[in-house]
């Protein structure tokens, strides 16, 4: 007696696989929808108003014991349309200028606003430009006063 002949593996058609690939293809859409839906988006704030800045400098500045009489304002005209204010603030030499850049950083951080630092010597002066949207928006100038 013969054993029975094996059934032979066959090859899927070209339907076959349009309907597999296809049936991928909408499986990785409907995933991806899924994701989309799930998956909470970051939230995407930025600078409204640049009072916040101000409102942040003078925040840190009191929290340090310096008074408003310390801190001049004036604003700086760059063109027709835009002016930025300077802030010029006079501290003792105690006053922890690298925290207070890290914190007010650390504030403006989420709104977007970079802030770079650079220390002057023998001056000893800390200058902050605060900057948003590749623009310089704000600048404060710590000067350490020496009796």
């Amino acid at each position: 007696m013969e054993a029975p002949a094996s059934p032979a593996k066959t090859k899927p058609s070209g339907l076959q696989r349009e309907q597999t690939v296809l049936g991928l293809l909408l499986l990785s859409c409907v995933l991806s929808l899924l994701l989309l839906i799930v998956i909470p988006q970051p939230e995407h704030t930025s600078l409204s108003d640049a009072g916040i800045i101000d409102r942040a400098i003078e925040r840190h500045t009191s929290h340090y014991g310096i008074s408003k009489t310390d801190i001049r304002t004036r604003e700086i005209k760059v063109d027709s349309l835009f002016s930025r204010k300077e802030f010029t603030i006079r501290v003792s030499p105690d006053f922890p200028g690298t925290t207070v850049h890290a914190r007010l950083a650390a504030e403006l951080k989420p709104l977007r606003v970079g802030i770079e630092g650079e220390r002057f010597f023998p001056e000893n002066r800390l200058e902050l430009r605060f900057i948003y949207a590749g623009k310089l928006v704000r600048t404060a100038v710590f000067i350490v006063e020496t009796d």
